[in-house]
């Protein structure tokens, strides 16, 4: 692993998975994704770290480690106790916001709870929500969506249409959705 540093990105689901993929290649580290659940892919790479096994991981390459991604930063008991191992060894963590959080859930926070050192955020409106929420405006950086691709041309999709569900209060109980 010379020449480079090490970078881990906290996957939920295989969707994150896949949008990191997509620019793995862009980034100049030894990448590894850390799954907290079971992800079927047909990628059985030595690069997978399965939550049984992150501890250990951290604790031998831990010098070489430069950053921990998060694709998500809920308050839920993994990615905590994530963080927590992270953190005890100095890391740095950052949230790179995968959805345009406030705009999608009227004003309300619900996936980037958790202290990161730097959030990248989509827009400048997303970024002054969370100013008003509080968050430190040093660790907020507008970098856009990250896994845009500048390749599908808009005439290709000019009779598209493009339907965004959010999910019910239900499964998010922020949510103003609900299933009726």
């Amino acid at each position: 692993m010379k020449n480079k540093k090490i970078l881990v990105i906290y996957c939920v689901t295989l969707k994150h998975y896949l949008n990191f993929k997509s620019i793995e290649k862009y980034l100049n580290f030894h990448t590894y994704y850390l799954f907290e659940n079971d992800i079927t892919t047909d990628d059985v790479s030595d690069k997978i770290i399965y939550r049984e096994l992150f501890e250990d991981f951290i604790k031998n390459n831990y010098e070489n480690i430069s950053l921990c991604i998060f694709s998500t930063c809920q308050i839920r008991l993994f990615p905590i106790n994530i963080l927590h191992i992270i953190y005890s060894y100095k890391i740095k963590c950052i949230a790179i916001q995968e959805t345009n959080q406030m705009f999608l859930h009227e004003l309300r926070m619900n996936n980037y709870l958790l202290p990161m050192n730097f959030y990248l955020l989509n827009s400048s409106f997303e970024k002054e929500k969370f100013l008003r929420l509080n968050y430190n405006e040093e660790s907020l950086i507008v970098t856009g969506y990250p896994f845009f691709n500048n390749q599908i041309s808009n005439n290709k999709h000019k009779n598209s249409v493009i339907i965004i569900f959010n999910a019910s209060n239900i499964s998010n109980p922020l949510s103003l959705e609900t299933s009726f």
